[in-house]
């Protein structure tokens, strides 16, 4: 795990490197549904900024459709001011070192905000129609509805007499057919996956039930229990067949969440609580 993290932080420090030494431009541009954050590694001093825009293009060159990262090094102070400007679907104009070279997306390295640019004619038309809720129907699923602050597909549907929310996650939210097959299988097979990942819930959690989590006079728990008081509240599954199953604990852990993994190939790997 320590050489993962190492990996990952020399990548980022090769991107700023390479990032600081690309011209500087001034960018127009549409801040995507999450707006701006920032994180902060260990023993660092200054924080990461990361934004992306939807939709943007240099100065008055021509609109751009392909997602622009945003990476900057800043305070924490600076960047809480930032995420005041980068609001989630603003339109804003800023400084940047631009680097369009990478084949997937281009990134872009922060300089200094200019402000908003709520009168761009181009950028509202396109912002206008990006807000437009996108739809999908399946035959046997239902009606999703596009959620772009993750790039996922959220619907409701019938699991077992009770609504519950699937979420399916492809690679591309574009592209979501294969995550869309993948749910159906477990859709079809409801009561089976739910004996499966609440015995799941029982062999991990009925022992620290009962050790830690038992209320003042409360009968220690049963598997039986744990059948009958947890309900599904949503699923999560994306196309490699990885899956998350989140239950109502029925009180049993005071309100806390059970979620279940697993893949549908190599079967379930945990359950903890959560919340």
């Amino acid at each position: 795990m320590d050489d993962f993290f190492e990996r990952h932080k020399a990548k980022q420090r090769a991107l700023l490197d390479r990032l600081s030494k690309a011209p500087p431009a001034e960018i127009v541009g549409v801040v995507d549904a999450l707006g701006a954050g920032g994180s902060l590694s260990q023993g660092d001093t200054l924080w990461t900024l990361r934004f992306r825009c939807v939709a943007w293009r240099v100065a008055s060159g021509p609109l751009c459709e392909r997602a622009l990262n945003v990476l900057g090094r800043m305070t924490k102070d600076d960047l809480n001011a930032m995420k005041s400007v980068a609001r989630p679907h603003a339109i804003i104009r800023f400084q940047a070192r631009l680097d369009e070279s990478c084949q997937a997306e281009p990134h872009a390295l922060w300089v200094n905000s200019v402000g908003h640019a709520e009168d761009d004619v181009e950028l509202n038309a396109f912002l206008a129609k990006y807000l437009e809720p996108v739809t999908l129907d399946d035959s046997v699923l239902g009606t999703f509805t596009l959620d772009r602050r993750f790039g996922c597909w959220t619907a409701e549907i019938d699991w077992l007499g009770a609504i519950t929310s699937l979420r399916v996650e492809p690679r591309d939210e574009s592209k979501p057919e294969h995550a869309l097959r993948v749910a159906r299988e477990f859709w079809e097979s409801q009561t089976e996956w739910t004996r499966k990942t609440i015995d799941l819930a029982v062999a991990k959690l009925l022992n620290l039930k009962n050790e830690e989590w038992l209320a003042e006079a409360e009968t220690p728990a049963t598997a039986a229990d744990f059948h009958q008081r947890l309900t599904l509240e949503s699923l999560s599954v994306r196309p490699d067949g990885s899956f998350e199953f989140i239950y109502d604990d029925g009180n049993l852990f005071w309100g806390h969440a059970i979620v279940v993994k697993g893949t549908s190939t190599g079967g379930l790997s945990s359950a903890t609580l959560a919340g």
